[in-house]
């Protein structure tokens, strides 16, 4: 063993120019290794961010579908009905209107995206006017008018 060490160690001193060409060798390594950890950093932030934005969809989606609950709560009740007259004081604080007031007040910069805020607000200014009866609406709240609620463009 120790005679292949001697050996390795004279055929280096034979050849003068060889600790140029392993230093740039290295250093060409030394590069690629960076490029790859600030790779593997930009992907795990990019990863980070598309998973709270998701989550910031998710929870809106949550909060807009528990809203809705109460919503086809005083549709049922129908907007004539004395029930339906008292259902606005009864639960104008309730957690799901306070936490779609808060939404509401949400600035455009803090949605996920311009679409989603814009159709949010469509559906909040809606079921604000249903609910206290200035609007008479015989179908689903829509904001789009085509059928689908709040929570399916969310998607």
């Amino acid at each position: 063993m120790s005679s292949f060490i001697q050996d390795v160690l004279e055929w280096t001193e034979k050849h003068p120019g060889l600790g140029g060409w392993v230093g740039a060798v290295f250093a060409v390594i030394a590069i690629f290794v960076t490029w790859r950890l600030a790779r593997a950093e930009y992907i795990r932030s990019r990863r980070q961010e598309r998973d709270r934005s998701r989550a910031e969809i998710d929870l809106i989606t949550r909060i807009i579908t528990d809203f809705e609950t109460q919503v086809q709560r005083y549709k049922d009740l129908g907007q004539n009905n004395a029930d339906a007259v008292r259902f606005n004081a009864v639960h104008r604080n309730d957690v799901e209107w306070e936490s779609m007031r808060n939404l509401a007040l949400l600035p455009v910069t803090n949605w996920p995206t311009l679409d989603i805020y814009t159709e949010f607000k469509r559906y909040w200014i809606a079921s604000e006017d249903f609910t206290r009866g200035e609007t008479n609406l015989n179908k689903d709240l829509t904001p789009n008018g085509k059928g689908n609620t709040m929570t399916h463009s969310l998607r």
